[in-house]
């Protein structure tokens, strides 16, 4: 080292390690390289770090053990998510992959686009940016290996599906394999999804749309066509025509015969069927 020159080691990620060698390096760097000028700067989450310690030494102060070794701290704030989101859709290159395939995005912003669907399930499900990062990974994978038959809703439940298996596997698969728990599970979820920068029934709009496509994935035409003859019989039996209850549930009926363009009779339950073989495709990355 240059005389009265600090040398600088910048270690990243040293929460994301195995716990016990988490901490055996961490009391390396304490007791053997305590030698002067020479610095080290961890890039760490403090409360992943936190777990690995108590992980190994039960419920302990993990912040009071840390002071053995961290001298000086800095907070780095993370962006909101939504700005998040919109800087890895631009990183990433997503609009450009889509409208080289001729996917329209004219409506990336809007309510009902995989964009929007993003931004409000990482912020419902509150996932971590590595989380949200890693989902955008995998949907740059799939918009890049994707035929060119494929419209913007394929790529909301792109989004939906990304973010419930990042959230929780066992939901996703419950889900996609029809369990009446984990539909409940998911739509008990979307619910209690609130944020204040949403214009109008634009939220609530969204939890409808994506309440359906839950109760339409993986069905048969046949049993798609009972579930909107049951709705629309439901829809019967409100007289006010002019009530919420109404309104959203004629909405809701919409959606579930939502067919895109030209193709005849191709709806949600279809679609979801699509995109579980392309998030299955996605899977077989590892980004551990």
């Amino acid at each position: 080292m240059r005389e009265n020159k600090p040398f600088v080691i910048f270690i990243d990620e040293l929460d994301q390690c195995r716990p016990l060698y988490t901490i055996e390096y961490l009391e390396r760097i304490k007791h053997i390289f305590g030698i002067e000028r020479l610095v080290f700067v961890l890039s760490i989450d403090k409360k992943n770090l936190a777990k690995s310690i108590q992980s190994q030494y039960g419920n302990i102060d993990a912040n009071n053990y840390l002071r053995r070794f961290i001298d000086l701290e800095f907070d780095f704030k993370n962006p909101g998510i939504n700005k998040f989101c919109d800087v890895l859709c631009q990183n990433f290159k997503l609009n450009d992959i889509l409208v080289s395939k001729e996917i329209s995005v004219n409506e990336v912003h809007e309510r009902g686009s995989y964009l929007f669907a993003m931004r409000t399930l990482a912020t419902g499900f509150n996932l971590s940016l590595r989380q949200v990062e890693q989902i955008f990974i995998k949907l740059q994978i799939i918009f890049k290996t994707t035929e060119h038959r494929i419209v913007p809703k394929h790529l909301l439940v792109l989004a939906l599906f990304g973010s419930l298996k990042s959230y929780d596997n066992n939901l996703y698969l419950g889900l996609i394999n029809r369990r009446a728990e984990a539909k409940k599970a998911i739509k008990a979820l979307i619910i209690a999804i609130k944020d204040d920068e949403f214009r109008g029934n634009e939220l609530e709009d969204f939890k409808i749309e994506i309440s359906a496509i839950i109760d339409t994935t993986t069905l048969s035409d046949n049993e798609l066509d009972a579930l909107i003859k049951q709705k629309e019989d439901e829809l019967l039996t409100i007289d006010n025509k002019d009530s919420q209850e109404y309104l959203k549930l004629r909405y809701y009926i919409a959606i579930l015969k939502y067919s895109p363009g030209d193709w005849d009779d191709y709806r949600y339950n279809q679609m979801t069927k699509a995109v579980i073989k392309k998030v299955d495709f996605a899977d077989k990355f590892n980004f551990d």
